[in-house]
């Protein structure tokens, strides 16, 4: 149960932040460059991906639970949106 809830509020928020950064990002950008931009948005979205899949195929393969993988995992993303928390602050 609380599985599907995490993914749900992981979903939402991905939904929530995914075109607000995209269009962040490419009203950045001049209007000369947006072609690239967009290429460098899908090529960093992509990448991400990948990485998102290897590590939780790491995760799953290190430990015995997949319990613990899927904590230690959350624990990562909580660190990740702390330091884009405290990026902001400072930016």
């Amino acid at each position: 149960g609380w599985l599907v809830a995490g993914l749900a509020v992981l979903g939402i928020g991905l939904g929530v932040f995914t075109p607000a950064n995209n269009s962040m990002i490419m009203t950045a950008i001049p209007r000369r460059a947006a072609g690239t931009g967009g290429g460098l948005v899908n090529m960093t979205r992509a990448l991400g991906t990948a990485l998102g899949v290897a590590l939780v195929t790491l995760a799953l393969h290190i430990t015995e639970s997949s319990d613990l993988a899927i904590g230690l995992l959350l624990v990562g993303a909580v660190g990740m949106v702390l330091s884009v928390v405290a990026g902001r602050k400072h930016g």
